[in-house]
């Protein structure tokens, strides 16, 4: 699925809609469009600098998904906003060996004046790797 926009006519909540929708159905040229080409990422491990490294993260990710998984379901929430930083609520649906889990995380993304997304910030959901971890022992996966 594609979608298509021009983020200078945008408000950052939209933008990072866009963004969050695009990551969702795996529309990585979309996503690229919303982040600046210097935008740094605080996954809170590291730092992943320009938008090139920080879309291979993602798409990473998703791969990795897609081959150890049964199934795996992307879903968003973006909460409303009035200033240039955004908050998204990212879920992922795991389907493994007749197992489901439900893993939240949330990500503040700040837009900058160019209309794209200049910083991202991950902030782990109290519990959640706790219980991810779990699910994955329970389906003998190793991460």
């Amino acid at each position: 699925m594609r979608f298509s926009m021009d983020t200078m006519t945008l408000s950052p909540f939209e933008v990072v809609s866009e963004l969050a929708k695009a990551l969702d159905h795996d529309d990585y040229d979309t996503a690229r469009k919303c982040l600046a080409g210097d935008c740094q990422y605080d996954t809170g491990r590291e730092t992943i600098s320009g938008a090139d490294a920080i879309i291979a993260s993602y798409r990473d990710s998703s791969e990795w998904g897609d081959e150890i998984l049964d199934e795996l379901i992307f879903e968003s929430e973006v909460e409303e906003t009035s200033g240039e930083s955004v908050t998204v609520e990212y879920i992922d649906l795991m389907f493994k060996n007749l197992l489901t889990h439900r893993h939240e995380c949330r990500q503040v993304c700040t837009v900058g004046p160019g209309g794209k997304v200049v910083h991202i910030v991950h902030h782990d959901i109290p519990g959640e790797n706790k219980s991810i971890f779990a699910f994955f022992k329970k389906c003998g996966i190793e991460r």
